[in-house]
Order: C-alpha cells, then sequence, then structure tokens
C-alpha cells in the first residue's frame, strides 16, 4: 500500500515538473521495458544495426527523453541502439575509491556545502563523498539525496584532478553548421589542505575597471579553477572566460577577456547562465551542469531506464603525447625558453592524452562528428551526433530551482546515470515554465595501457533550442591528463587561469607537437569499439 502511495506521488510530482515533457516512470511490472532490451544488439557484435527512428519508436518510448522522441517522431532525429557498452563504469570507481577509502561521516551543512571529517583530505581529486549508487539510494529524504549526488557527480568528474582539453565550438542550424571555433577548456581541481595551495593568491581585479574588494577567502577554500580561450577564427582569438569556485558558500569569481575591447571584466555568477557568444550553450552547460551546487535547489523527482549517448562501447586508449599549445597567448615570463632540466628530460613535455579519432572534412579530428560534417542525411537535423552510441542505464531525475534572482533559467530539470554518476541530460526552463534548450551529453572512460590510470571525460555536449531548433555543441578533439610530472605544460596551462596573463600584447613563443621529441604525425586509428558510421535514419 506505501509502495503504491510513493508511486502515485512521484508520478504526480513528474507531471507538475515537467508540463508537456514529463517523464514516465518504468511499468510495474517491467515486462515492456524488457521487452524492448532484449531486441538491442549486444555491444560485441558491431555489425548489427539498430537504429532508431520515426518507423520502430514505438517500442522504446518508455526509454526516451520526451523531447528526443518528439524529435524521432518529427523525422529530424535517429539513433543508434545497443544492449550496454562492453566495459563496465565499475571500473572507473577502482581507481577512486583507492584515493578516497574513507567514504562515512559527509554530511553538510545548512547550505548544503560539503561537510567531512578531518580525515578526508581529498575532495575534489577522487573520492566518492557519499558512495556508490547503491548506498545513495539508501537516503530517504529527497533533498538529501539530490545533493548526494550532485557532489558525487561532481567528484567523479574531478577524479582526474586536472584535464586539458582541446575542443571545437560549432553553432548549428537544423540544416547546416552556421560557424566554428576551436580552443581549449582547462578545468583545474584541489584537494583539500593540498600543500600545493599554499602559493595560492587572491585573483588580482581585471584593470581598468573600478569595483568594490571582495571578502577574504581562505586559499583552501579554492575548489576549482577553469579557462575557455579561443583560438580561431581570427574574430575571437583571445577571447577568454574565467572563473574560480570555491568550496562555500563564496560567490563564483569570474572574468570575460574580449579581443574586441582589448580588456577584462568581472562578470556575476549568473552570467555563467548567459548565452555563449550568441549561441545557444551557456558556462553552466559545459559538462552538461556546471551550476555551482550550493546556488540551487534540488530534489529528486523520479528514476527510470533512459537512453542515454555513449561515444564508444569500449574504453579509450590513453597515452603519453606530446602536448601543443600551439597559438595560445601565453605570458612571457612563462612559455620561456625550457630549462635545461627540461631539455634532458623530453618526457617531461608529455601529457597523458586521449585523442579524437573520427576525421573531419578539414583533416583534423574529433571525438564525435555530427551530421552536419557530412550531410549524408539531409532528413535529419544537422545537430544529430550522428556517431554515437545509445545505451539503456538507469538514471536519477532531479529538479534544481536556481537560487540566484539574475539566472537565465527558472527551472532545470537534471538526468544523472546511475552508472557513471554523471549528468547526461539537463531541461532547462524560463520563469514562466516554457522549456528553453534540451542539453545532451556523453562521457567516455580513458584508460591507459597498464591500466594504472583511468578517468572520465567529456566527449561532447550539445545545447538543442526547444523552439527554433538551433543548436551549439562544443566536441573534444583531444584530451590531456594533467598530472605533477607534466611540470612544463602545467606551468603554462596555469598561467592561462590568472587573467591578469589575458590580453598580453607581447609576442609569445608556443610549444609545437611537431617540435617535441617523438611527436607522431600519422593519423591516430579508430579503436575498438568506436560507433565508427552516421546512422541511417530509415535503416
Amino acid at each position: 500500500m506505501k509502495k503504491n502511495l510513493a508511486r502515485c506521488v512521484l508520478a504526480g510530482l513528474l507531471i507538475i515538473f515537467c508540463p508537456g515533457h514529463g517523464f514516465t516512470l518504468p511499468p510495474e511490472s517491467g515486462q515492456r521495458e524488457a521487452a524492448s532490451l532484449l531486441t538491442l544488439p549486444d555491444p560485441q557484435d558491431r555489425a548489427q544495426k539498430l537504429i532508431l527512428n520515426k518507423h520502430n519508436i514505438a517500442g522504446y518510448r518508455e526509454l526516451l527523453l520526451a523531447p528526443i522522441a518528439s524529435w524521432i517522431e518529427e523525422g529530424v532525429f535517429a539513433a543508434r541502439l545497443f544492449r550496454s557498452e562492453d566495459f563496465s563504469w565499475d571500473e572507473a570507481f577502482s581507481g577512486v575509491e583507492e584515493k578516497g577509502k574513507n567514504r562515512v561521516g559527509f554530511s553538510f551543512d545548512q547550505n548544503f556545502s560539503l561537510v567531512s571529517g578531518a580525515e578526508w583530505t581529498n575532495a575534489g581529486g577522487g573520492a566518492l563523498p557519499f558512495g556508490r549508487a547503491e548506498e545513495v539510494d539508501l537516503e530517504e529524504d529527497l533533498e538529501h539525496k539530490a545533493y548526494q549526488i550532485l557532489w558525487n557527480a561532481q567528484a567523479m568528474e574531478s577524479g582526474a584532478r586536472s584535464l586539458f582539453y582541446e575542443i571545437k565550438l560549432s553553432w548549428i542550424g537544423v540544416q547546416s553548421i552556421l560557424r566554428q571555433s576551436e580552443g581549449i577548456f582547462y578545468r583545474k581541481h584541489f584537494a583539500v589542505q593540498a600543500p600545493e595551495l599554499a602559493a595560492v593568491t587572491p585573483a588580482p581585479s581585471p584593470s581598468p575597471v573600478p569595483e568594490q574588494p571582495l571578502a577574504p577567502v581562505s586559499p583552501g577554500e579554492l575548489f576549482r579553477q577553469e579557462v575557455l580561450q579561443l583560438i580561431s577564427p581570427p574574430v575571437v582569438f583571445s577571447y577568454a572566460h574565467l572563473t574560480w569556485r570555491y568550496r562555500g558558500m563564496h560567490d563564483d569569481e569570474g572574468w570575460v577577456y574580449s579581443p574586441v575591447i582589448g580588456a577584462s571584466r568581472r562578470v556575476l555568477s549568473a552570467n555563467r547562465s548567459d548565452a555563449l557568444l550568441g549561441g545557444v550553450l551557456t558556462m553552466d552547460d559545459l559538462f552538461v551542469w556546471s551550476t555551482k551546487i550550493q546556488r540551487v535547489s534540488a530534489r529528486v523527482v523520479g528514476e527510470k531506464e533512459l537512453l542515454v549517448p555513449v561515444p564508444g562501447l569500449s574504453t579509450y586508449a590513453a597515452e603519453p603525447e606530446p602536448v601543443s599549445l600551439e597559438g595560445l597567448l601565453i605570458p612571457p615570463e612563462i612559455d620561456a625558453k625550457k630549462s635545461a632540466a627540461e631539455e634532458k628530460n623530453p618526457d617531461n613535455q608529455k601529457a597523458v592524452a586521449v585523442p579524437g579519432f573520427y576525421q573531419e572534412s578539414n583533416g583534423s579530428r574529433a571525438a564525435v562528428l555530427f551530421n552536419g560534417e557530412s550531410r549524408q542525411y539531409p532528413e535529419l537535423a544537422a545537430w544529430v551526433p550522428s556517431t554515437v552510441a545509445f545505451v539503456p542505464h538507469r538514471v536519477w531525475i532531479i529538479e534544481l530551482t536556481p537560487k540566484e534572482p539574475l539566472y537565465s533559467a527558472g527551472r532545470e530539470i537534471l538526468v544523472v546515470d546511475k552508472e557513471s554518476l554523471l549528468p547526461v541530460y539537463k531541461l532547462a526552463y524560463d520563469n514562466l515554465g516554457v522549456m528553453q534548450r534540451v542539453v545532451i551529453g556523453s562521457w567516455g572512460l580513458a584508460s591507459s595501457k597498464n591500466e594504472n590510470t583511468k578517468f572520465p571525460f567529456c566527449a561532447f555536449v550539445l545545447a538543442v533550442q526547444a523552439v527554433g531548433r538551433d543548436a551549439m555543441a562544443l566536441v573534444t578533439r583531444q584530451v590531456f591528463l594533467i598530472q605533477p610530472q607534466n611540470s612544463s605544460f602545467m606551468k603554462r596551462a596555469d598561467a592561462l587561469l590568472n587573467i591578469a596573463a589575458h590580453g598580453k600584447k607581447e609576442a609569445t613563443k608556443s610549444v609545437k607537437a611537431e617540435d617535441e621529441p617523438g611527436a607522431k604525425s600519422t593519423p591516430h586509428p579508430q579503436p575498438e569499439g568506436a560507433v565508427g558510421e552516421e546512422v541511417s535514419p530509415e535503416d
């Protein structure tokens, strides 16, 4: 009786929270889901093709996010389906748990900032503060459960500590790719009480904009720093967006450097919800959800099975590669001539890298390709991620309400994968309850040859307008794991985390990959497990 009552309450909440785009809870018996799952190809059988399109959607409707189901019915979206990946996300947790074995005694303060015992000194660097999905599901309070999920997602994404992405931004219409830009995205996480924090100083105020001095913040409170910098085309060269985030309630500190005015300006944390360079993506859409946890009210409103996108069916090979910082504006004092020690140790210039493996029309590579890259299927929208597989996973559904009065979204629905503990979908609504956009993200799992290093990385994130259907995508071309032994690379990358380093007019010296010892000029082979062909809407 109590179980049925609980199901009715959840169903009612979903109808209220998602008007017109509600999530249907799975049938009581689970037979309809099981019947669909049994028809999906096994990941070992790459040759077998099952394309979900408008002709066969009826059998899989229960497994679809509502907006995606609508796109498929309209004939603008199709997806290749598999039963599962041929690896388990548990492989990622083994390394995480070795770094953070003490997972007891975690709680929240009144602001839902994470509170832990003194023995836990690795927050933001590999620990799962609330354990795996089965442990989180023991929490009965739906609000506390939501924050546990959000903090776990942050811990999973930051398990590699620091990742340096070479990216491509694409502004995409329904019929074609409108324009593109290349750049980098660097996100660095800090451990609690880490010795490296002793050297962290307060961020300099961007001149000449006058402003009130910030309240003093302990360096140990720094949670992460990130920078998005664009390199091409020339009109946006050196554009940069920086954010410093703290563990507690202290607001994000953010800056934007504009090459148009040749100056930087401070931005509010709410500005992270603004459209990026006139597109659809926002800074808080990166990695699907990048909002400060304490700045939202959160509550779990459901759980079900959904088809989620995966860039490849196998783990990605991660190998030491020479690092290229070609084209980046790095201060001369940082980008100086290599020291004698570095000259004697060429491996110092290498970092664990995961390369993109799909050939683009200009000869470069990317983690995924969109339908607009080749236009082989003009009946599908140009923004369809046609080289991505969709597999069924259990997910949590969380309702988020921003506390920032100036935040552009009035409410968001976040979908978090229970297997990877990472966000895969987000629906953003305005203050009137009208859907603004759908955000889709896909995560791969990288593994070094000796399997000593495993870390998740974001292969792409796509934001599609609910009305008009224009889209914007961030695609990973290559991602580097930054470790302390990569001292030369780390110094250059860390320089980008200081707003004072942006906009310097002095000539800088770039590090070219082809000048590095051991640099490869041959293209990377497509790894096993890649879904290496575009989907046909009629298959």
